[in-house]
């Protein structure tokens, strides 16, 4: 019996035994492309939550009860694997690639995340990390040469200066910036102030030559997630008339459920400068007193008074940011401070932000909640006046060699015993020139905005496949100018006491929109829909006090207490526009290969009271790699679309307001319509086709697009017959078409364990016309900047292009030599101002190379503008005084060497004399056709060599160093000055410079920390 017993005993232990037993896995992990290891991977017990994870040498080991059937292989970019354990104790696995474009997400209109392949219309996607590895304090101009069909000009006013963003051509004649889009939001970017003409004049709000700087310039650029570039109508209609232009989305970066992150950067760049004007010192003052320099050679050369003005400036940027939560709630935090020192003297910005971003699941994660805030504070001193007036420049240009500049440096400003007061110390009294020592100290502005932007967003998940989303956003900002102007400034730009100018601009927005999501899918279908509907409401509200033309009671009291009355120029005015819409969309998909997109949305605009329109879009996109087996090709997708968008116009240009002036009172509004015509929205038709391919497991990538866009209906004002009681008639007339092509090539020529090296061109060509305009405008020309002394203007014609540049020309023979009079002097053509070029590409080629070696990464970005026009004013008025290196090296030679001929035909012998030369066709009235270039220029744009260190810390899990550079060196650049620097970044001034700063070439470090 106990024999029995015990037998029953041992079998029964020897069960429990096997029931419990465990066998230990190990095994290594290898990429199918080149037999490498794969650290990270994801080890799995299906089943269960019990797993690991490969170490650096792709090697695993894993405990596993008896029981168990089969392991489960993750990793990101890889193909999920499922292998059976069957008695095994070692799984060697070997993991394949996934196909990386079925599998893409993008953020598209509305803040709605789609399969990349579903997009009928071109979109580009980028990181936030690419747009940090060579930081610039403004974000956007980090996608010059990354991004096809995107040009980007940065203003020439320096640190917190603005940017002009062009998507596939201008299309119209008010605006031509993307809508930009933060987290689904839409957020107001305006600039308060921008030059508008040569002499620097400001907008409405009256400063003289200032760049307002913008809000888009001012985020965080550590605090993005990614960028999205919808470039054409069909990937912005959902927005409607807001991205007539396109629509630049930015998504933010979000708190994630683990463990605390923090992340500290801090990039340090000198900057010094690249591209100034060539400039002469050995000829001198032409006589006594006089102002230019075409005098004789000096004996010896005078010293270089201009480059020892500029600085080496400095940009210093520190951010730091805390990510983690839970699984019920995640936090991100961050705080970014920049300071940066600009080239010229005494100017500098410090800026804040700070950003807070909250997400929390309620109710079992039926309800999601989402609360950001992004706050900025930034102040600039002495900001660079662009243009003739209130500049540093050109008194600097001109100083007549020879003379003794530093007795103008160091006592910029002597005792004045008549007026007992410190007066400005220089050589005239002339109104495009003042000392350039007593403008940045006597006639500085300083700058000041604070800005908060709100975003509130709730998700409810109603069914599986239906979720109601609603959000809400405030965005506020100020924006206040004060510049102050000592007595003694230059009687055209101040009174005798000074002058005193106060700029105090608010900017409001209201936006809230709801929308209903469905998505389902079935066994052969799938639908994806919403339908919602928003309210966008923006006020600018706009306080200006300017001294000038009533003077000040006391001289240098900068208060508003101290203007004199009447005649100071005091306005108060309130721009509001609303725009109401419904919209929806539907995405039908057949077997994920085939899908259709259908947008609708309606728009009503209170800038055009009783007006509602509709713009629809349609889409078609096929995978085709999905529909037939295609070996050799990984990836091939066709797409086609078309779409409808349009634009409305200004606040109380469709109903018609009067003004008071504080001097004449009541002010007659002299703008109207056509007796019985009405204004309707500008419309832009667009057609987009194109293809992706993949090869070669994802090594060569390409794609192409092809779109051509008419924009109708352009608000255009021509001349008011006399007796209507108007000056101007606001019409619709006009087609603008941009037609072009958009290439990206991607490859990856070297992929290896321990070395792989992207590269990627990006190619554009747009061709821009305009069809027809008002058959009322005279000699069929649209003037965009009117013509002036300046002998430049800026306008479109039938026939023409966008932003044809107009110029004084030469008086030309058949052959086209040009006209001299009897004494040598060239001629200029009679009749006004004529085409002389246009500053649009004729295509762009950016060329960008990332490189990882071990814990080396190199980044190599290559930028090119091709083509297209620009206009030097400051050249010409250099060529004038006679201080150009150009007018030097003409004088050493014996004069100028140009084809010419008199006016009798007879051919004109030798060289033209320099000075004869220079002094007719220099100057901002000379004959301006002489100093248009061409825009062509090759850049390095960014430069980063880093190393990522390894570390053994618990603390510090990431350190990584590089060295960077933007704006290195040009490989080529035809014109006098950088091309892609603007004066302003209005679309009514283009492609002209005058006494821009120079631009600049920066340098320096970037150091990561992960904690």
């Amino acid at each position: 019996m106990k024999s029995r017993l015990l037998i029953l005993l041992l079998l029964l232990m020897g069960g429990f035994s096997s029931l419990f037993a465990q066998e230990v896995i190990t095994g290594t992990v290898t990429d199918a492309a080149d037999g490498s290891t794969i650290p990270g991977v994801n080890v799995l017990v299906e089943s269960t939550t019990n797993g690991t994870t490969t170490d650096m040498n792709g090697k695993y080991s894993i405990t596993v009860g008896n029981n168990a059937k089969a392991l489960i292989f993750s990793f990101v970019g890889y193909q999920k694997l499922r292998v059976e354990i069957d008695g095994k104790k070692q799984i060697n696995v070997v993991m394949h690639p996934a196909n990386i474009a079925l599998n893409e997400v993008m953020v598209t209109a509305l803040g709605i995340s789609k399969a990349r392949k579903s997009l009928a219309y071109s979109a580009d996607q980028m990181k936030g990390s690419a747009l940090t590895t060579v930081k610039d304090p403004s974000v956007i101009t980090s996608l010059s040469g990354k991004v096809a069909g995107i040009q980007v000009n940065e203003s020439g006013s320096g640190v917190g200066g603005s940017v002009r963003v062009i998507l596939r051509g201008n299309k119209s004649t008010r605006n031509n910036q993307p809508l930009y889009v933060i987290d689904g939001v839409p957020m107001l970017n305006y600039t308060p102030q921008q030059p508008n003409d040569p002499w620097g004049g400001g907008n409405a709000s009256g400063a003289i030559g200032v760049d307002g700087g913008d809000a888009l310039s001012s985020i965080n650029p550590d605090d993005i997630q990614s960028i999205t570039v919808l470039k054409g109508a069909s990937a912005a209609a959902l927005y409607g008339s807001q991205a007539s232009n396109g629509a630049i989305l930015i998504t933010t970066k979000k708190g994630k459920a683990g463990k605390g992150i923090i992340n500290f950067t801090s990039t340090f760049m000198a900057n010094t400068v690249a591209t100034a004007p060539d400039l002469q010192f050995e000829y001198g003052q032409t006589s006594k007193g006089s102002l230019d320099s075409w005098g004789s050679k000096l004996s010896t050369a005078a010293p270089d008074h201009v480059s020892g003005f500029f600085n080496t400036g400095s940009t210093t940027i520190n951010s730091i940011s805390f990510s983690g939560g839970t699984k019920k709630a995640q936090t991100y935090i961050s705080y970014a401070n920049t300071v940066a020192n600009g080239i010229m003297p005494d100017n500098k910005m410090v800026r804040h932000n700070f950003e807070m971003n909250e997400h929390a699941n309620f109710f079992d994660n039926k309800l999601e909640v989402n609360a950001s805030i992004n706050y900025l504070h930034q102040k600039i001193n002495n900001d660079p006046a662009l243009g003739l007036y209130y500049n540093p420049l050109t008194g600097l240009y001109f100083f007549p060699r020879g003379l003794d500049f530093s007795e103008y440096k160091n006592h910029y400003e002597v005792f004045n015993q008549a007026r007992n007061l410190m007066a400005q110390n220089w050589i005239a009294d002339k109104d495009d020139q003042q000392n350039p020592y007593w403008i940045v100290n006597r006639d500085q502005n300083f700058t000041k905005r604070d800005r908060v932007f709100i975003n509130t967003g709730l998700k409810y998940h109603i069914i599986p496949g239906l979720d109601l989303i609603a959000r809400g956003n405030v965005d506020k900002s100020y924006y206040t100018f004060d510049q102050r102007s000592y007595a003694t400034t230059q009687a055209t730009l101040a009174d005798p006491n000074g002058r005193y100018v106060l700029n105090n601009t608010q900017g409001t927005q209201l936006y809230g929109d709801v929308l209903l999501n469905y998505d389902h899918r079935w066994e052969k279908f799938s639908l994806d829909a919403n339908a919602g509907g928003s309210i966008r409401d923006t006020r600018i509200y706009t306080e200006f006090f300017d001294s000038k033309g009533a003077d000040l009671k006391f001289a240098n009291i900068f208060s508003l207490q101290n203007f004199k009355q009447p005649g100071a120029n005091i306005r108060q005015s309130m721009s509001r526009r609303q725009l109401q819409s419904v919209y929806g969309s539907a995405q039908l998909g057949f077997h994920d290969y085939l899908y259709l997109n259908v947008t609708g949305r309606n728009d009503w605009s209170s800038t055009l009271p009783g007006e509602s329109y509709f713009y629809p879009s349609f889409g078609l996109s096929a995978i085709i790699s999905q529909m037939v087996d295609m070996k050799g090709i990984d990836y091939l997708k066709f797409r086609i679309s078309y779409a409808i968008v349009g634009n409305d116009v200004d606040p109380y240009v469709a109903n018609m307001i009067n003004s008071i002036d504080p001097v004449s009172g009541l002010v007659t509004n002299t703008l109207g319509l056509l007796p019985g015509k009405k204004l309707v929205p500008e419309k832009s038709k667009s057609f987009e086709t194109g293809f992706d391919i993949r090869v070669l497991k994802n090594r060569l990538r390409f794609n192409f697009t092809y779109y051509n866009t008419h924009t109708i209906n352009q608000f255009i004002r021509i001349a008011a017959p006399m007796g209507s009681g108007y000056s101007q008639y606001l019409v619709n007339a006009g087609d603008i078409q941009n037609k072009g092509v958009e290439i990206t090539l991607g490859f990856t020529p070297v992929k290896t364990h321990a070395v792989k090296w992207d590269a990627d061109f990006h190619f554009s060509k747009n061709v821009n016309k305009v069809l027809s305009l008002s058959k009322d405008l005279p000699n069929g020309i649209y003037y965009l900047t009117p013509p002036g002394v300046n002998n430049y203007a800026m306008a479109i014609t039938e026939g023409g292009s966008f932003g044809d540049i107009y110029g004084k020309k030469f008086k030309r023979a058949a052959n086209g030599d040009i006209i001299v009079d009897a004494n040598g002097k060239p001629m200029a053509e009679g009749g006004g101002l004529g085409y002389v070029g246009n500053p649009n590409p004729d295509f762009m080629l950016g060329f960008d190379n990332n490189i990882t070696w071990k814990r080396f990464s190199f980044r190599v970005l290559f930028d090119g503008r091709f083509g297209g026009q620009v206009m030097s004013l400051t050249q010409a008025m250099s060529d004038l005084y006679g201080v150009s290196k150009v007018t030097a090296d003409a004088r050493d030679n014996g004069g100028v060497a140009i084809a010419a001929q008199y006016e009798n035909g007879t051919p004109f012998s030798g060289k033209l004399d320099a000075h004869d030369f220079y002094t007719t066709v220099g100057g901002r009235a000379g004959i301006t056709e002489y100093y248009v270039y061409d825009a062509t220029n090759i850049r390095l744009r960014e430069l980063s060599i880093g190393y990522n260190f390894k570390l053994n810390s618990k603390v510090v899990t990431g350190l990584s160093l590089s060295f960077v550079a933007r704006n290195l060196f040009f490989l080529m650049n035809k014109a006098p000055f950088d091309p892609d620097v603007t004066m302003s970044t209005a679309t009514s001034f283009q492609g002209v410079d005058v006494f821009s700063p120079p631009s600049t070439r920066s340098f320096g470090l970037n150091l990561k920390l992960t904690l």
